[in-house]
């Protein structure tokens, strides 16, 4: 699945920074599901590895994209 969203950005402390779409996490969702690295994923969606690492390990995103929030982090979507 290619990424063609439009990239809005907001500068924060002086920084361009993009921010997430929802096309953007769901397509995060689908690639680590299907055993893509974390490089590959970052090159996919035109993001650091940085950038999905603290994607992945963000609290609102697991809120957003899973019934199981408080149960814990462990085994999210299987990712």
């Amino acid at each position: 699945m290619k990424n063609t969203n439009y990239q809005k950005t907001i500068t924060l402390y002086g920084k361009e920074v993009k921010l997430w779409s929802k096309q953007e996490d769901l397509e995060l969702i689908e690639l680590r599901r299907a055993g893509a690295e974390i490089e590959e994923v970052a090159e996919q969606l035109n993001r650091t590895p940085k950038a999905i690492n603290k994607r992945l390990n963000n609290r609102h995103f697991y809120k957003t994209y899973t019934d199981n929030y408080k149960k814990g982090y462990s085994n999210f979507l299987d990712l």
